[in-house]
């Protein structure tokens, strides 16, 4: 089936495909709680498929957009889709370098690739190497910093991010043997053709695992907020039990075995404050001159 379905076809499929698996992402964030990262992904998911169909119509619009710009557009996205991860992992990462080579990439070697010197085998074997090292830096942080959310390591996500580098990889060293070299990006080839669609059927799992990774998140999120609830609960319930007062100065000892004044037990234990006054039977006892109350002296 490889074989008769040209490049042109089967990258303009993964394109619309990709956009729709954008679109689901969307769908998703509408209708649930999404981190940080989850909005990176979307962009970066959205920067492949229109890079993907911008790259369909080589050889119809000038190289500039289908070339030039595309690679932009998937440089970014492959850089947004590793930044997601780290800000689901919180972790800090340089992105004055991501910039850096991206632009040296992009706007320097590629030009040079397109116009100066064109040679279609040195920009596939560069944008292959790069997506490999964005989605093994990814791969990496799946496995070391996200396992916590769910307790094990999600082995969707992580096998389709390392399904994805090592194609990449595979992908790059053939075209890094000169008898594999190619002139037209477009021309029939079945190697080139099977190890797209191997990386359309791996995005798509990739997408999935970026949901269910984003839902762990959130369940782990609500499984917190419950247990916090509960252990306020039963904060309160104390309240309700026996609470050891002292009979004379009325002070309460807390489970720990400390006397708290009992304002300020009851202030930790419940939503109350307190203010302070004098009823009337301690003003007439202990400040009888003063008539705090009001009454005609007799």
């Amino acid at each position: 089936m490889l074989v008769s379905l040209d490049i042109r076809t089967l990258t303009l499929m993964m394109g619309f495909t990709f956009l729709t698996l954008c679109l689901s992402m969307v769908y998703y964030s509408l209708n649930n709680k999404t981190y940080d990262g989850f909005g990176l992904w979307t962009l970066g998911i959205n920067l492949v498929a229109v890079s993907l169909i911008l790259v369909g119509f080589r050889q119809i619009i000038p190289d500039l957009v289908t070339i030039v710009l595309a690679n932009a557009f998937i440089y970014s996205g492959l850089f947004l889709l590793y930044l997601g991860f780290t800000y689901f992992a919180k972790k800090k990462v340089r992105k004055e370098f991501h910039i850096a080579v991206g632009v040296l990439i992009v706007f320097i070697l590629f030009p040079i690739f397109t116009y100066i010197s064109p040679n279609v085998s040195a920009r596939i074997i560069m944008i292959s190497f790069v997506a490999a090292f964005y989605f093994t830096l990814s791969t990496r942080i799946v496995f070391r910093n996200l396992r916590h959310i769910q307790n094990k390591v999600n082995i969707q996500l992580t096998a389709s991010l390392a399904v994805m580098a090592t194609l990449f990889v595979l992908r790059g060293l053939f075209y890094l043997i000169p008898v594999n070299h190619s002139n037209n990006f477009m021309s029939p080839n079945v190697g080139n053709g099977f190890m797209l669609a191997l990386v359309s059927v791996s995005l798509i799992f990739f997408v999935i695992g970026q949901m269910q990774l984003n839902s762990s998140m959130l369940e782990k999120e609500q499984k917190e907020l419950i247990n916090e609830l509960k252990n306020a609960l039963g904060e309160i319930k104390t309240l309700r039990g026996i609470v050891p007062i002292c009979s004379h100065c009325k002070k309460i000892r807390d489970d720990k075995g400390y006397w708290n004044q009992i304002e300020e037990y009851i202030s930790r234990h419940s939503e109350a404050e307190f203010s302070h006054g004098i009823c009337q039977e301690c003003a007439e006892k202990y400040y009888p001159d003063m008539d705090l109350y009001g009454e005609d002296e007799t």
